[in-house]
């Protein structure tokens, strides 16, 4: 279990023992624990599913943009419509209010990835050579992390 899993079924008991002992104030909060937990299960599940597509076209690590396939646009429109699928997604989410403006800058942060690969892809098109998606996609990935670890995502 990790460590925000332990965290995440602690408040659960105190929430259940809290309502258990006939406090009726408690139910709010032992509601926003669960809608929590519902929502990091929901948004992993949509970045695993998406982290796997990445995966299975030969997507490696953090650093693949460093190497050839961000030369390659086939490869880019394949691993971006992985991203474009996630954003669509996890926009769909709804969120309880204290974890609303954290998943907004993770989608903010994931929609800059996805744009920065779709300009990639048109700099590629157009037979021009290096531009600057590599950095715009590095801030994005970076606001991403930033926001999807304190919600107590894994993926």
């Amino acid at each position: 279990m990790t460590p925000n899993a332990g965290l995440i079924v602690a408040a659960m008991i105190a929430a259940a023992t809290l309502t258990a002992c006939g406090g009726d104030d408690a139910a709010p909060a032992a509601k926003t624990v669960d809608a929590h937990a519902a929502l990091v299960a929901e948004a992993d599940a949509i970045c695993k599913t998406a982290n796997d597509k990445e995966a299975a076209l030969g997507a490696e690590g953090s650093g693949w943009m460093f190497g050839e396939q961000f030369d390659d646009a086939e490869f880019l429109e394949a691993f971006n419509d992985a991203g474009r699928v996630a954003l669509g997604d996890l926009k769909k989410l709804d969120p309880p209010a204290e974890d609303q403006a954290r998943m907004k800058v993770m989608t903010d942060a994931l929609g800059r990835m996805v744009a920065a690969l779709d300009s990639r892809l048109e700099v590629l098109r157009a037979g021009k050579g290096k531009h600057d998606a590599v950095l715009e996609y590095e801030r994005g990935y970076s606001d991403l992390v930033a926001a999807a670890g304190p919600l107590g995502l894994s993926e």
